[in-house]
């Protein structure tokens, strides 16, 4: 009777550490029947929440579960704290999948996402890295998984979600892992620092070693990554037909700050925000705040509602430009679900002046709705936005008084 015993604590302490460390309800819905044996080339091992270096795991580990000869399965690796555990605006980020592994032969799999290691960024704290297993019930095809994305493609990596992809891949409607493991990694190689690398590059290019290399498409990565959001979250196509080059700061006075679709408040952002990007003094820009889901993204029949408008910005002095169309907080209609607000920064050939267009307050609705950036940018030739950013939000209690102001109430 004590083996059984044992086996069965075992188990529970097992099932608690998936609880305590809170992957279970983060990434899975229950605890994996198996622990999943995962080793590095480092020499390292996975046990259930310990703390590794993106060095030790710069390269695909060996895995081994117990697993039916003549089955067929699926491996997942993926970060729910991305970028940060407190901030998980990207949950999750997906860093190696492959299907149709023929028991736990790995290398029978298709690989359709590359693996990358682990490299969260400096000052975001430790991020958890789930490795799951999961029984197919049939052999998965291109229709189930879709494009396969290489190791320096962010494509179909953010917002990934494991157990949608679980459901997908066993049939089931809450499956649950054959097995699973995790680790967390801390001190990743820092956003700030791979853009200082990247425009080290070319300059640095007839001496750079082989480990080299590999920081350079690290760097690239981390480009595409921090753009990819603007894809993932339908802006390219519906306001733009390619992101920007670079993302802009928009900072709020009620302390919050726009990031990549993270989810803010119509009360939050009543007034003008400040807005920063990297510019020319010598050069003038044009700022662009539009919602593309007016009413509703289900029916965007107003699509787009322009919110700000600023051009001749000399460099990035804001408050030095010409403002077409006053600053206009959110104000989405009531159980129309969230809105995308996008702010798009144009770098000019010349100086704008556009009497059509006109100078719109902040007290009217008035030629507001369907607006195009996208024509705007057409007709005064400013071409693909340097910088942007965007954030989502919903009905509160401030979009009445926002509607009194327009006149709409």
């Amino acid at each position: 009777m004590f083996i059984p015993t044992l086996l069965v604590l075992l188990c529970s302490v097992s099932a608690d550490k998936f609880m305590t460390h809170e992957v279970v309800p983060d990434v899975l819905t229950i605890s994996p029947k198996h622990e999943l044996f995962a080793e590095w080339e480092s020499g390292v091992e996975t046990t259930q929440g310990n703390e590794l270096t993106p060095t030790q795991v710069q390269k695909k580990p060996r895995l081994s579960w117990q697993a039916e000869e003549d089955g067929l399965y699926t491996v997942i690796m993926a970060d729910p704290d991305a970028p940060s555990r407190e901030n998980p605006s990207k949950r999750e980020f997906l860093h190696w999948l492959v299907v149709n592994v023929k028991g736990s032969r790995l290398r029978s799999g298709t690989t359709v996402t590359d693996y990358i290691g682990a490299g969260p960024p400096e000052g975001t704290g430790p991020h958890r890295y789930v490795l799951s297993v999961w029984k197919q019930d049939r052999s998965l095809t291109v229709d189930d998984y879709g494009k396969v994305v290489s190791k320096n493609s962010a494509e179909g990596r953010l917002h990934f979600r494991t157990m949608d992809f679980a459901r997908k891949a066993t049939g089931e409607k809450d499956p649950r892992a054959v097995a699973a493991n995790f680790f967390s990694v801390r001190n990743g190689l820092s956003l700030p620092l791979a853009v200082s690398l990247l425009s080290m590059i070319s300059l640095l290019s007839s001496r750079l070693s082989p480990l080299s290399s590999s920081a350079i498409r690290f760097v690239r990565f981390v480009t595409l990554l921090s753009m990819e959001s603007f894809s993932s979250h339908g802006i390219v196509p519906d306001v733009i037909s390619k992101a920007p080059a670079a993302l802009c700061t928009v900072k709020y006075d009620s302390g919050v700050e726009v990031s990549e679709g993270n989810v803010l408040t119509p009360t939050q952002v009543k007034n003008a925000p400040a807005v920063q990007w990297k510019g020319d003094n010598a050069k003038l820009y044009t700022l662009i705040m539009t919602d593309p889901d007016a009413p509703s993204r289900a029916e965007p029949t107003y699509r787009e509602w322009h919110h700000w408008l600023v051009s001749n910005i000399p460099g990035t002095d804001l408050a030095k430009g010409d403002v077409l169309s006053a600053y206009v907080g959110s104000g989405p209609p009531p159980k129309t679900g969230l809105h995308r607000y996008i702010f798009l920064v144009y770098e000019q050939k010349g100086r704008i002046e556009d009497a059509e267009h006109g100078r719109l307050t902040n007290t009217s609705a008035d030629n507001r709705g369907g607006w195009k950036a996208a024509k705007f940018a057409e007709k005064h030739g400013l071409g693909v936005p340097v910088a942007g950013n965007f954030y989502q939000a919903e009905y509160d209690d401030y979009v009445p008084l926002l509607y009194k102001q327009l006149g709409a109430a």
